[in-house]
């Protein structure tokens, strides 16, 4: 159900039928049914199911959580008589199932995001991931996806905890390329919720910057120095992906895809040399994230 709030093409699969929460819990859950009805449906603080979904108060939203871990997604069920139990024969594709019950995988497709990945471990990625619908020009959100980060163990990770220190202090001046490498600009088609937008593409000194043209918002921007990979997709036509530390991988199309790449490249290697010239920390680069 989580997977499905972020997923605007998610169905439930061929041969499966979808269950009453009442009758799941009476029968799967049992034990945990007087606790689901007193702490969970009947709490005068829940308030109705569509104020769940709607963004906090605030004007800007940080988020860290860890995905690519198997996380369990969905229970797998066939009926006994009157009740239902797990149904431990049951497979669904790109899920691992066992005992009844599917977990999807780092390899497991989240369509609404052009990608294959999984949640942390705990919580599925398409609840972890609703936030970024929460985006608009009142709130700005900002995502750090940490790849194997557990759900728990994520507390004493350090890149959970560099983000933190990143986002509460003061971040340093970054290194910034010299005059010789002009400003460029590209056009270029970005994802959004799975349909595809007209966009520009700006690389500046220490940067590069998307703004979509249409009246649907995107806009972000990623520092050379946080950038891991930059990439050709060749199994699909003018596409490249962008590939960060501290954000997720931003999907692209252009025609002008190989001479994108290979700027890049040269403006993110460029600026490692000067880091190393420089003798900057080791974790500079994690303060230099994207923003």
């Amino acid at each position: 159900e989580d997977a499905a709030l972020n997923t605007a093409d998610a169905k439930v699969p061929k041969g499966f039928g979808e269950i009453e929460d009442e009758v799941l819990m009476k029968s799967v859950y049992a034990p945990m049914y007087d606790i689901y009805e007193k702490h969970f449906r009947n709490d005068p603080l829940l308030g109705e199911p569509k104020e769940w979904l709607r963004p906090p108060p605030v004007s800007k939203l940080y988020v860290i959580y860890g995905i690519n871990l198997e996380t369990e997604t969905f229970l797998l069920l066939k009926k006994e008589g009157d009740e239902v139990a797990l149904d431990s024969s049951a497979r669904v594709p790109h899920y691992k199932c066992r005992g009844g019950i599917a977990y999807e995988t780092k390899d497991t497709p989240q369509r609404a995001f052009r990608r294959n990945c999984s949640g942390d471990g705990t919580v599925p990625y398409g609840s972890m991931s609703f936030c970024f619908g929460w985006a608009s020009s009142d709130l700005k959100v900002q995502v750090d996806e940490l790849d194997q980060a557990d759900h728990r163990e994520i507390l004493k990770d350090k890149r959970f905890l560099r983000s933190v220190v990143r986002y509460v202090c003061h971040n340093p001046t970054p290194p910034q390329l010299p005059e010789s490498f002009p400003p460029l600009k590209y056009d270029v088609v970005a994802w959004y919720h799975g349909r595809k937008h007209e966009c520009t593409l700006r690389m500046e000194r220490n940067e590069v910057r998307v703004k979509s043209k249409g009246m649907v918002s995107i806009k972000f921007k990623l520092r050379y120095l946080a950038i891991t990979d930059v990439s050709v997709d060749e199994s699909r036509e003018g596409e490249f992906l962008i590939v960060c530390e501290s954000s997720r991988p931003r999907r692209l199309k252009s025609a002008a895809r190989s001479e994108i790449v290979e700027e890049i490249a040269t403006r993110c290697r460029y600026l490692e040399k000067l880091v190393e010239l420089l003798d900057v920390d080791d974790d500079a680069d994690d303060v230099l994230g994207a923003d």
